[in-house]
């Protein structure tokens, strides 16, 4: 299915797993416009509040912004020196998932080295909020001193 497709189609509404962790910030950074509206349309839909930008120096402008007792999530393209950015957030807290078209054994490598999660493209929406909601679960309970949340 071609990603135009695959943005058009109706999200499900049954469950919005962005309120159960209310509604954390999640900052989209990717060069291409249309890969941010399906990323964006997918996450809106389950609950998430959003917020798209076009570069890597703007998505740790917005990362500064937010309060850091606020959960909030990164997700960028590799292209966009994804890898070298992971490493430069590794002293934060944020959770970053690196998203790429080329998972090659040395990105994936250098990713988990820096803490981050690859997601390879293409992916489907469904995975996309079941990694989301995981990897945000998963820094509610680091948050909450490893208590089950």
């Amino acid at each position: 299915m071609r990603y135009a497709e695959w943005a058009a189609e109706e999200p499900e509404r049954d469950t919005l797993p962005g309120t159960w962790l209310g509604a954390p910030k999640i900052v989209v950074a990717d060069d291409d416009g249309a890969m941010r509206e399906i990323v964006r349309t997918a996450l809106v839909h389950a609950g998430y509040d959003v917020v798209e930008v076009a570069s890597a120096a703007d998505a740790v402008k917005v990362l500064d912004l937010i309060d850091d007792d606020a959960t909030s999530l990164l997700i960028i393209d590799e292209h966009m020196d994804g890898v070298r950015l992971v490493h430069a957030l590794r002293a934060r807290t944020t959770p970053v998932i690196l998203t790429t078209d080329r998972p090659d054994p040395y990105i994936r490598a250098e990713v988990e080295r820096a803490g981050a999660i690859l997601l390879a493209k293409p992916w489907s929406r469904g995975t996309l909020r079941t990694l989301v909601l995981a990897t945000l679960a998963e820094e509610a309970n680091r948050r909450a001193g490893g208590r089950a949340t």
